[in-house]
């Protein structure tokens, strides 16, 4: 009889370790460069594509977020299936189509209508999302993403692969991107840190698997 209770508890043991692990995921493109193209983003468990959409960090949803000229299209694309994906949305007709397709195929579409700043949410069972351009002709903008993909609670934002600690002494003013009109509003500490890129004037700063990276001036790392 112990073995076989032996047994069972191994067994529920390795199920619970095999099965996957989903958690919600949010982005708020808010350390992407403006101008950024859909496909040159980097987001674990999703891509984007889209001809005529980058990133802006103005205009209609106010804070930085993926912008659409008129009448385009932006695709989303999911690495493991989504039972409910949201996020807020503004367009020049206040109206905003949404096709929701599984392995390729159309499931459903979406139609939606409301001021800048609506919230859109997106139910069933599918892998990809095909963003319209606000209706008849109209520009359309998306921000403040939520999916589901494997591993979100593990680590949000994993440590780069070859990044390396640098010692910052004096700390440094936080950017959002390698832009110095992007300040964060707050400075990183004093102390040794991740960094994985160094530009011609900024550095990336690993901060937390909870906490967006962020940029300082390369003349505060010693190295």
């Amino acid at each position: 009889m112990l073995k076989k209770v032996s047994f069972a508890l191994l067994l529920m043991s390795f199920v619970f370790l095999v099965l996957p692990v989903f958690a919600a995921a949010f982005i708020d493109f808010e350390d992407a460069l403006p101008g950024t193209t859909p496909d040159a983003l980097s987001y674990p468990g999703v891509s984007f594509s889209g001809t005529d959409w980058s990133i802006l960090d103005s205009g209609p949803l106010a804070t930085q977020h993926l912008f659409g000229s008129c009448g385009s299209l932006l695709t989303v694309s999911f690495a493991v299936n989504q039972q409910n994906v949201s996020f807020i949305w503004a367009s020049a007709s206040n109206t905003l189509q949404v096709e929701v397709l599984l392995d390729g195929s159309l499931v459903s579409t979406e139609n939606f209508a409301g001021s800048w700043g609506s919230f859109a949410s997106v139910t069933g069972n599918f892998d990809e999302l095909v963003i319209g351009g606000g209706g008849e002709g109209g520009c359309a903008a998306i921000d403040d993403l939520t999916y589901d993909y494997e591993g979100a609670n593990a680590c949000r934002y994993p440590l780069p692969v070859g990044a390396s600690v640098y010692n910052v002494p004096a700390g440094a003013l936080a950017y959002y991107a390698a832009d110095a009109s992007t300040y964060a509003g707050f400075n990183l500490p004093s102390g040794t840190w991740y960094i994985s890129e160094f530009g011609e004037s900024f550095a990336k700063v690993w901060v937390a698997c909870d906490a967006s990276p962020v940029w300082i001036p390369v003349e505060n790392v010693v190295r």
